[in-house]
């Protein structure tokens, strides 16, 4: 994840029913 001091992750629910955390609004792959 990026700097929590830059940007605050949200939780973003993703395809699948499962939650991933996104930084920047850019979805990391699990």
């Amino acid at each position: 994840m990026g700097g929590l001091t830059e940007v605050v992750p949200v939780i973003a629910e993703v395809p699948g029913g499962t939650y991933a955390w996104t930084d920047r609004l850019s979805v990391l792959p699990q």
